[in-house]
């Protein structure tokens, strides 16, 4: 009994193309997207058996290429490393980084620049089973203190993650991010000009050179005189 051709062909491309093993990656592609912007690319097998889409960019070809293989090389080590209660922050913070590798590339530099400017030097070095709810309040509300509510959502949002990983490793229990107080802006409400010192403001503002060159002058005339409030 004669075999088809094309079976054979089939099979001969099947048995040629070996399975990508787990923890590696495929050919690398490195491409011009617009001037003085280079795409690097290729096709990674994570633990999951799966085969994603990586990518980096670079003002070069080389760069392109070498911040790829970076990643790579960061996605390869955060793989060996099983998350345990004992792990450093910093280490969970890179598997984490590398676990979003599949997302934009602004994303992750949004992600990489919370872990290495504000998260490692801070809480870097706590075992994962010290990262409490109350030590990762602590450190929430001083990033807030310290570098505005939005530093400390990003900083937020990248400890959900990280946790969220190291939970579903059974390093911890529960995610503890979840008990953090909500993070909100005080807004603070305008002050109102006591009455006895309206002719003081109304005299200083006819005097304002350049409030009368800009005509701005007697709108605020207007506004004190009828008590207009603009909004936003």
């Amino acid at each position: 009994m004669s075999v088809p051709a094309s079976t054979v062909r089939a099979e001969r491309v099947r048995m040629g193309r070996p399975r990508t093993p787990i923890n590696t990656y495929g050919r690398m592609t490195v491409a011009l997207q617009t001037p003085g912007r280079w795409r690097a690319r290729t096709r990674y097998r994570f633990d999951d058996g799966t085969l994603r889409q990586v990518e980096r960019f670079g003002e070069t070809r080389a760069k392109a290429e070498l911040n790829l293989r970076k990643a790579l090389v960061t996605i390869k080590a955060s793989a060996a490393v099983e998350v345990r209660r004992e792990m450093r922050m910093s280490a969970l913070a890179d598997r984490f980084l590398a676990s979003k590798s599949n997302l934009a590339p602004r994303s992750i530099d949004t992600y990489r620049q919370t872990i290495e400017h504000l998260i490692k030097p801070n809480i870097g070095e706590l075992a994962i089973s010290e990262a409490t709810t109350e030590r990762l309040q602590r450190f929430v509300s001083r990033i807030q203190l310290e570098n505005g509510v939005g530093a400390a959502k990003s900083c937020r949002a990248v400890l959900s993650g990280m946790m969220g990983l190291a939970a579903r490793s059974d390093a911890v229990r529960g995610n503890p991010v979840r008990d953090l107080a909500p993070l909100s802006r005080k807004t603070k409400g305008a002050t109102a000009v006591p009455l006895e010192r309206l002719p003081e403001l109304i005299a200083k503002v006819r005097a304002d050179a350049g409030l009368q060159r800009l005509d701005i002058a007697d709108v605020i005339e207007f506004l004190i005189g009828t008590g207009c409030r603009v909004g936003r």
